[in-house]
């Protein structure tokens, strides 16, 4: 069975999964040719006056890194953050930070 991407900003037919990193969140993003082009294009001038980190990683959970929630908590955790004013998307990846922060409210779910 064939799967379909659907652009995540329009809902029409995506092409292409995105993966981009801001202030330590990674993210990741289904868009179709023209949505990747303009996301490309307006990143473009950032990159360019940035500088490339070579050999750039995540501390992996045995180095110290958080460990990524289990698929069953995902609701759990954008139901927290939506009640705590945090932004989350629907569905996808949450951000780094809001695991922490819901890691850090409850000590003893992990």
């Amino acid at each position: 069975m064939a799967q379909y991407l659907v652009d995540d900003l329009d809902g029409t037919a995506a092409q292409e999964t995105i993966l981009f990193e801001l202030d330590g969140d990674r993210f990741r993003i289904d868009l179709s040719r023209e949505n990747a082009a303009a996301l490309r294009s307006v990143l473009s001038r950032y990159a360019k006056a940035g500088r490339y980190v070579r050999g750039y990683r995540r501390k992996s959970v045995r180095e110290g890194g958080a460990a990524p929630a289990a698929r069953q908590d995902n609701p759990v955790i954008r139901r927290w953050a939506r009640e705590n004013n945090l932004p989350v998307t629907d569905r996808g990846l949450i951000a780094h930070r809001i695991l922490q922060l819901y890691e850090q409210a409850h000590p003893d779910a992990s």
